[in-house]
């Protein structure tokens, strides 16, 4: 089953970035999910039919959201709305309510009002590991007790918002190593995501789950072709 990864969403945005694709182009590709029959599933979901069997719906896929950008909330949430799908925001705790040069942070207010309506899931992209330390990625960099230590500030930011406890992982950078994912199973994290190419089939290891980046300029052949994993158009 596809997995799709999104970063940021923007208005007209011309495909200059490689992380941002214009909300044009989203909204015409949920469109394309549900004219095709998709159905989007959840975490547990996800979870229940790696480790139970447990059925999806015919057409499965997961829209996913790293970093956890406003846009996520002023674009993607209404565009899911309307087409009755869901979908996961794996979030930088540390950064909510922040802006970083011209990119807003979700705030706790934008992530309550998604995850109250029962559409956006806020999961796990680290509380402070979104950065490089001595030139790696500072999920690899780091020690378990380090790793742990960041989680436990995610899971307190997340608790002190109100919003349920992060169960699922998208490793920053798609960086992760075994010491790494070792501690996060410690931690009771149950789904890690990265960005390897690739769909998710039913003998992964529920920590180590492909996923496909959707780049700015994938028109409505490429999209199909990227979801389906093969030639859709001539």
């Amino acid at each position: 089953m596809p997995v799709l990864l999104y970063h940021h969403l923007e208005p007209g945005a011309d495909g200059s970035n490689g992380a941002i694709i214009s909300t044009e182009e989203f909204a015409a590709q949920m469109a394309w999910l549900k004219a095709n029959g998709f159905t989007t599933i959840t975490t547990a979901q996800l979870l229940a039919w790696l480790e139970d069997g447990e059925p999806l719906p015919d057409r499965p896929v997961m829209v996913t959201f790293d970093d956890g950008y406003r846009s996520n909330y002023l674009h993607a949430y209404p565009v899911l709305q309307q087409h009755g799908f869901s979908g996961v925001i794996f979030m930088v705790t540390g950064l909510a309510g922040q802006k970083v040069g011209r990119l807003e942070y979700l705030t706790w207010e934008d992530m309550h009002a998604m995850t109250a309506s029962g559409v956006i899931e806020i999961q796990a992209h680290s509380h402070d590991g979104h950065r490089n330390i001595d030139g790696q990625p500072a999920l690899v960099h780091w020690s378990e007790e380090e790793i742990l230590a960041d989680w436990q500030l995610l899971s307190e930011a997340l608790a002190a918002a109100e919003l349920p406890p992060a169960t699922a992982y998208a490793y920053p950078f798609g960086a992760h190593d075994q010491e790494c994912i070792d501690a996060l199973r410690k931690a009771g994290v149950k789904l890690g995501f990265t960005v390897h190419h690739g769909h998710v089939t039913q003998d992964h290891d529920p920590l180590r789950l492909n996923r496909l980046v959707v780049y700015p300029g994938t028109d409505e052949c490429a999209f199909a072709r990227l979801v389906t994993g093969r030639a859709a158009c001539e």
